[in-house]
């Protein structure tokens, strides 16, 4: 018995001894594999779970009016960060994030999608400029939610708000589409980029050099150690061509209606101001834009993001009887001693075509012609230069095609001709075409600044002139003429009657003499429309100013248009005539 026991006691002993024996075998073989055959492979990853590079994030270059007043700068804030690396309780830090932050959980993953392939170490910004409650709430939570933490960034300041949208635009986050243009060749997923505006047009000279921390972290993501920091290095200060004072004075005239004022200096082409309304406030986007706030501004039937400066087109109205004039001055279709009989209404081309004035001027020469508008006697000149003429030199004066300025978005109009139609419409063009054309109605349609652009050129004569934003202190402006001075003498002369005791004696500015023309450019036929439910808001006349001054040594051209304003000289000259006075007495020249 004892020793069948004892036998077993051995046998126990053995089976025990081989359990350890293999055991010993497996771990040290583990062992073995963990710290010999992969060491150089677990080396580096140990390496890579403690030391971290991070960029810094450059804050983008300054933007100046022309006297270097600051109206865009920037704003160090606290920002949401999530870190994928450490992104494990997800439902919970989705519902802390839509509870406590107020983004909702689509966004959040919307934005985790647009990371696929990123390094899970690289950080996502959710939310910008953080509250006070929201950065205590993290700080008193930051081991539960270790995917979450806060940094600090540079963010855009637009100074005076929608002040200068539309011409310094805004930022935002680089899209996938923009990361596949060769534009963008250099940025990366979560880069901020122009969208808009100078901040677009000039986004390689604003975008400044990123800055690198080299770091120590622990388990949770925590830093323990700053190795290696590299500062970043601000963007290029942008000095522009606008004047601050001159902004203010056309936005806070504008009021809240729609339109554009846009002023330009007249011998160089420099852009003084530029309004367009309705506006928006770029520092909403600055921050992470709530879903409704978002469908409210781009779904606003008055399209507050337009520019309509360089994108609205417009009829011009009798502002086009200008050009009329001198063309056919040049062409010698017409003389100043030239006399049209208007008795209110004339039939040409087989239907009626009528004068504003339903009386009638009787007998009208050119100088009368400008300065009461009227429209028989533009109808008869518009017969006799034809539709060609009215091509060639119309688009010496800038219509039918962009400026060239340098914010993107611009629109080049339309100016028909001949050749327009049979492409568009596969017919020849008719002699009742031409007369609307002849009062800038019909077919024509034109930009505020290309109207700005247009004064500029008939203040100056140089067809080379082109409207633009960035300062230069030395700019060479080529100059060819486009029509005879003597010309220009006579219609010019007309213009500033037409200020002094015209349509657009709003607009009139003691000691200087202003030469300007107003247009009420209809939307549809005035009976029609007035028969209209919406006629204010939809259908009445657009209101027109176009100006230069003073009129016998150029400075500044101003084009002014609002939308359903009625008469030109009622409400578009006012506007144009407050942002004279404040150019001319920033200059000393008026009190």
């Amino acid at each position: 018995m004892e020793r069948i026991t004892l036998r077993f006691v051995k046998k126990r002993l053995i089976i025990i001894a081989i359990s350890f024996a293999l055991i010993f075998f497996i771990y040290i073989s583990r062992l073995w594999y963990l710290q010999i055959t992969k060491f150089s492979y677990y080396s580096e990853k140990a390496k890579e779970n403690i030391l971290k590079t991070f960029e810094i994030q450059a804050p983008r270059g300054l933007i100046l009016d022309r006297n270097g007043k600051i109206i865009v700068d920037n704003q160090m804030s606290f920002s949401l960060m999530l870190t994928r690396e450490f992104f494990k309780n997800k439902k919970a830090t989705l519902n802390v994030l839509k509870k406590i932050f107020n983004l909702d959980s689509e966004y959040v993953k919307k934005k985790i999608r647009k990371y696929k392939g990123i390094p899970l170490s690289i950080p996502i910004l959710l939310k910008k400029k953080l509250s006070f409650e929201e950065i205590a709430f993290l700080e008193a939570h930051r081991f539960k939610y270790p995917s979450l933490s806060i940094s600090k960034i540079p963010s855009r300041n637009y100074i005076f708000g929608d002040l200068f949208c539309h011409t310094v635009g805004y930022t935002g986050e680089i899209s996938r589409k923009e990361l596949k243009s060769k534009k963008f060749k250099d940025f990366k997923t979560g880069d901020v980029i122009g969208k808009y505006g100078l901040e677009r047009e000039y986004n390689n000279l604003l975008t400044g050099k990123k800055g690198k921390k080299i770091v120590y972290v622990n388990s949770i993501g925590e830093i323990t150690q700053v190795l290696k920091l590299i500062p970043p290095i601000r963007g290029k200060t942008l000095k522009t061509t606008l004047d601050f004072k001159l902004q203010k004075s056309a936005y806070e005239s504008m009021g809240n209606r729609n339109g554009s004022v846009v002023a330009i200096d007249a011998k160089s082409g420099e852009i003084l101001c530029m309004v367009s309304k309705p506006t928006f406030n770029p520092n909403l986007l600055v921050t992470t834009v709530k879903k409704e706030d978002w469908i409210k501004l781009t779904t606003n039937p008055d399209k507050p993001f337009q520019n309509r400066a360089i994108g609205g087109l417009y009829s011009p109205g009798s502002v086009f009887k200008i050009l009329m004039a001198l063309i056919g001055l040049e062409t010698g279709k017409i003389t100043t001693d030239t006399s049209f009989f208007c008795s209110g209404e004339t039939r040409i081309g087989g239907r009626i075509a009528h004068c504003w004035r339903k009386g009638g001027h009787g007998w009208v020469k050119l100088k009368d012609a400008i300065i009461n508008s009227c429209n028989i006697y533009f109808y008869n000149v518009g017969i006799r230069v034809g539709i060609d003429n009215i091509y060639k030199f119309g688009t010496l004066v800038g219509f039918g095609k962009k400026t060239g300025v340098d914010i993107p978005g611009e629109k080049k109009g339309l100016l028909p001709s001949r050749k327009w139609k049979w492409r568009v419409y596969h017919d020849k063009w008719y002699q009742g075409e031409t007369v609307s054309v002849s009062i800038g109605q019909g077919q024509v349609l034109v930009t505020p600044i290309q109207l700005a652009l247009f004064m500029a050129k008939i203040a100056t004569n140089n067809s080379c002139l082109h409207p633009f934003f960035r300062y230069q202190k030395v700019k060479k402006i080529e100059r060819k003429k486009i029509f005879d001075p003597k010309f220009l003498k006579i219609v010019i002369n007309a213009m500033v009657k037409v200020v002094e005791e015209g349509t657009a004696r709003k607009a009139k500015i003691k000691g200087i003499k202003v030469a300007g023309k107003t247009g009420t450019a209809q939307i549809i036929n005035t009976k029609t429309a007035e028969k209209m439910e919406d006629y204010e808001k939809k259908y009445k006349e657009n209101s027109i100013f176009a100006c230069f001054a003073p009129a016998d040594n150029p400075q500044i051209a101003v084009a002014v248009v609002v939308e359903h304003g009625g008469h030109g000289g009622s409400t578009a000259a006012p506007i144009a005539r407050d942002v004279l006075i404040t150019y001319f007495r920033e200059r000393g020249i008026i009190k």
